[in-house]
């Protein structure tokens, strides 16, 4: 390329910098070839703008006095050029290795964090599921076995995002969600005659934020499981989650069963109301305030609908 760059060169400025252009050419050669293919480039494009460029023409005698100085002093230039370009190359190479291999040691960590992790909630659910099943107040046992549903939810949460390969700080809800609810139905409706259903428009939303709206699902899930439908009634819990581009969001999970006014179980004497709600709807409360959303119920004999939806800029100031 050199070569024919110097023709190109002399049919317009005959004889014009005769060595000129050897200097990008061993430049180019050297980092993307070697040193081998820069010492080859310096050796043609030299020689043949000695021979065929610099007076007398097809000839490595000198014209004009004074070129045979010129022309060392150019070879010596091309070759600290050749030398410099060789010492860049091996040190963005080993730069790149270094990289490579800390990326290496990173993603090695964080699986094995991610399987500590994982088998953390694991034993702890275990533990809480052990502490239940030997503790003789029914109300103990409620508490701990939520305690459990709400582990598994992190673990849930965590297998869905952190173990999938993907970084990054957005992720696909739609995909999220039906990761999560495939593990609420394997919880839950595996041996109940109670089904889970979910559309979901793609949308990407940030990790923390996700996480926050899987942990409000799990808490409306887990409630409808355990009180929408008494008596072994069959049922169904339809989640969607409706987004479209730069319009706010909105979850709704719905279910036909009794609704929260008629639990079906009317020898239990009601509970009374705490002031600020139970643990669950403190936590929900605190989760729809992480993603700037406010939460509204409707309840009749008919069935529940929870809504999730986000607050827009305009009524957030």
């Amino acid at each position: 390329m050199a070569v024919f760059a110097r023709a190109l060169v002399d049919a317009i400025f005959a004889a014009a910098g005769p060595f000129s252009l050897i200097y990008p050419a061993i430049l180019i050669s050297t980092l993307y070839g070697r040193w081998q293919s820069g010492l080859t480039t310096f050796l043609f494009a030299f020689l043949h703008a000695w021979y065929f460029v610099l007076p007398e023409p097809r000839s490595f005698s000198f014209e004009i006095e004074g070129d045979a100085a010129r022309t060392i002093v150019n070879g010596f230039a091309a070759s600290f050029i050749l030398l410099f370009a060789e010492i860049f190359r091996r040190g963005i190479r080993l730069a790149t290795m270094e990289r490579d291999r800390q990326l290496t040691t990173t993603t090695l960590l964080i699986r094995e964090l991610e399987h500590r992790t994982k088998n953390n909630f694991a034993m702890v659910s275990a533990l809480l599921n052990m502490q239940s099943r030997s503790h003789k107040s029914s109300e103990v046992k409620e508490a701990l076995e939520m305690a459990s549903t709400r582990v598994n939810s992190f673990a849930a949460i965590h297998d869905s995002i952190y173990s999938s390969g993907d970084f990054q700080e957005n992720i696909d809800i739609a995909e999220y969600l039906k990761a999560l609810c495939e593990s609420l139905r394997k919880a839950f409706a595996s041996d109940s005659s109670i089904d889970i259903t979910l559309s979901a428009a793609s949308y990407r939303m940030e990790r923390d934020k996700a996480v926050a709206l899987g942990l409000i699902l799990n808490e409306v899930v887990t409630n409808a499981f355990k009180h929408a439908f008494p008596d072994d009634r069959t049922g169904l819990i339809h989640i969607s989650f409706v987004a479209n581009q730069n319009e706010p969001w909105a979850l709704t999970v719905s279910d036909n069963g009794c609704g929260m006014n008629n639990k079906g179980d009317k020898k239990k004497p009601p509970k009374e109301k705490k002031e600020n709600g139970g643990l669950g709807t403190r936590l929900m409360t605190t989760f729809a305030q992480n993603v700037q959303a406010e939460i509204e119920v409707k309840s009749t004999s008919d069935g529940t609908v929870f809504t999730l939806s986000e607050i827009s800029q305009d009524e957030a100031e």
